[in-house]
């Protein structure tokens, strides 16, 4: 099979390793730097190409490119091909907009890192256009990973709100989080403990239940908030000189009281 991949970023290092020895081994690599191009070309065994010069058929292309990007780059792909398949957590399958082909999306919920990242144990949405596409990108998919589920668009959309939430939201207070006591003797690594406590259980129940059931998280909430200590978060709020973590902190601690205290769900 005859597979090509437009994109040199983190998603598209992530396919570039994680199918390099699978019977999915992408064979045709194009992007916008012609630099990283050759270096990744020569990395994982491909040759550069331009899908916009029609110099190859090719059976499916991966668009790994930002979500904005993608209906322009399919609008550049002339020749035929089998599959087109996007990588976006958010967005629809219309918006590879080639007439002949069959359409897919394989989305891997996670934080890419740069360097290959391995998505052997990383969850991976897919969707497809018809029952062959669906069935194809499934077979790929495996080939990558153990945990393999089909989302439409719908689905979809709201994991990946939840994954900014949980990750890129986490991720943010993390660095706020440093900032703020970065004047102390100490650094965030401080809080190594309270990390680990909060979230081995998650990751203890994936391990035992892969399937399905969940942590009981609302009834594992701690801190000032659930326990509507005000005299707590108003000395909070007075340290607190950055106005946006102020804010933060004032709509979370209101969202914890309204959880615990007010929602009857």
């Amino acid at each position: 099979m005859k597979i090509g991949l437009i994109g040199t970023g983190r998603m598209a290092e992530s396919l570039l390793a994680n199918l390099q020895d699978s019977p999915y081994h992408i064979g045709w690599l194009a992007g916008r730097s012609s630099q990283r191009v050759a270096s990744l070309s020569a990395q994982y065994q491909c040759q550069a190409w331009d899908h916009r010069k029609g110099q190859v058929v090719l059976d499916v292309i991966f668009l790994a490119v930002s979500d904005s990007s993608i209906e322009e780059v399919c609008q550049e792909i002339h020749e035929p091909v089998g599959l087109l398949v996007h990588h976006s957590g958010a967005s629809a399958l219309e918006l590879l907009d080639h007439k002949h082909c069959d359409k897919a999306v394989l989305w891997p919920i996670d934080s890419l890192q740069s360097g290959g990242h391995d998505l052997s144990v990383t969850p991976l949405a897919v969707d497809g256009s018809s029952p062959t596409a669906l069935n194809l990108i499934s077979e790929i998919a495996s080939t990558i990973s153990v945990d393999v589920f089909e989302a439409g668009r719908p689905e979809r959309q709201k994991l990946h709100l939840g994954a900014v939430i949980l990750n890129n939201f986490f991720n943010h207070l993390l660095a706020k989080t440093d900032r703020l006591i970065h004047e102390s003797s100490r650094d965030i690594r401080v809080y190594r403990k309270i990390l680990e406590t909060t979230l081995t259980p998650l990751m203890q129940w994936r391990d035992q239940h892969p399937v399905s059931g969940h942590v009981d998280h609302h009834s594992r909430q701690t801190g000032p908030a659930v326990r509507r200590d005000f005299s707590t978060m108003e000395t909070h709020l007075d340290m607190i000189e950055d106005p946006y973590l102020k804010d933060i902190y004032r709509a979370l601690s209101q969202s914890i009281i309204q959880l615990h205290h007010e929602d009857p769900s």
